[in-house]
């Protein structure tokens, strides 16, 4: 069956299409004055991409685009906002479903595999098995692009599970970690070595017994910054940590001794956020931190009255210019503190 060249009866369609050609001249050079010359099947493809710019988008822009199709890790990854990257329905799976083209420029663009967010279950063998295919695939097309990675479980022992090997494997790629799981479950990725792990966020994590160390973190020389988010949770002990390292800190839960001991560790620290559930037990030493400069304070939904208060009693920030906190009238509780110190600059959110 042979083509017939496009007819263009309407004088705005002509224009139009000599309006493309004029700006597509340097990659479609077609005599318009002459357009019978050309093969009529040539015509209608190359008439048919400059109807559809986007096919001509370089591959450089293409990939920025499938870059922006993809969640994003901000300062604080929020578990309700990230989806399962293993579910094929989403990107950047369905975009190498789309053409040739789109999944070799899927396929080419290993930084579209730099972040994975996998949900690990103890359920159908052939479900996990699925699993570890999908995760070893997402390595593969990663190659050695450093990795963010988002780990979920609900479950105490993987040690069985079939993509445990795959993910091991990977940790030498780690540079932002993301932790939702028993802290049984995490001690299966002990003995191996973070050599690239900058941040770490603790978004929940179960205790077993009295072990709440992540005993893994302890081998992450470049780790500079930790966010803990377990409200209502056993503390999390951060004696693994590398707490000399630390420039950035975010906490919400529960606060004492203990913690405020773990803070003083900080040396480095530099930006610290912290909402207050309640305090356990009286504050006993002060909270050195040479080095903070920045600090946002808020009291949680279950903080005592005053528990804010007792915190900044004990705080010594020589260095902090600026302080965040919820409402005026905090401010007016803490403004002698800010006095006393030299606080430049004092915000209410």
């Amino acid at each position: 069956m042979t083509s017939t060249p496009p007819c263009f009866s309407s004088p705005e369609q002509t224009t139009r299409i000599e309006e493309l050609f004029c700006h597509n001249s340097p990659l479609y050079d077609i005599d318009m004055s002459a357009p019978r010359k050309e093969s009529p099947d040539l015509l209608h493809v190359r008439t048919d991409t400059l109807l559809h710019p986007f096919h001509s988008l370089p591959a450089e822009i293409l990939g920025e685009i499938f870059q922006h199709c993809l969640p994003s890790w901000d300062d604080s990854p929020s578990m309700a906002e990230i989806e399962d990257s293993l579910n094929s329905l989403l990107p950047p799976w369905t975009l190498s479903q789309v053409c040739r083209r789109w999944r070799a420029q899927v396929l080419d663009s290993p930084n579209l595999w730099s972040c994975l967010v996998v949900t690990l279950h103890a359920g159908r063998a052939i479900a996990a098995q699925q699993c570890a295919e999908k995760v070893s695939l997402w390595m593969e097309r990663r190659r050695q692009l450093p990795l963010s990675i988002d780990l979920i479980s609900d479950t105490s022992d993987l040690h069985s599970h079939p993509a445990l090997p795959v993910l091991q494997e990977s940790m030498k790629y780690w540079e932002r970690l993301l932790v939702d799981m028993p802290s049984s479950a995490l001690r299966c990725f002990s003995g191996h070595d973070l050599p690239l792990l900058r941040e770490v966020f603790i978004a929940q994590y179960v205790a077993s017994g009295n072990d709440t160390n992540a005993a893994i973190l302890s081998s992450a020389p470049h780790l500079h910054k930790v966010v803990l988010s377990i409200p209502n949770s056993p503390l999390f002990q951060l004696s693994s940590l590398p707490l000399d390292q630390m420039t950035v800190a975010h906490f919400h839960g529960p606060f004492d001794e203990n913690r405020a001991l773990q803070l003083s560790q900080m040396a480095m620290l530099m930006f610290l956020a912290m909402t207050i559930d309640e305090t356990l037990g009286d504050l006993v030493n002060d909270l050195y931190l040479p080095n903070l400069y920045e600090l946002a304070i808020h009291e949680g939904e279950t903080a005592k009255p005053g528990a804010l208060q007792e915190v900044f009693e004990h705080l010594d920030a020589p260095h902090l210019v600026s302080l965040e906190t919820s409402t005026s009238q905090r401010i007016t509780r803490i403004y002698p503190y800010s006095i006393r110190s030299g606080i430049s600059e004092i915000r209410s959110v």
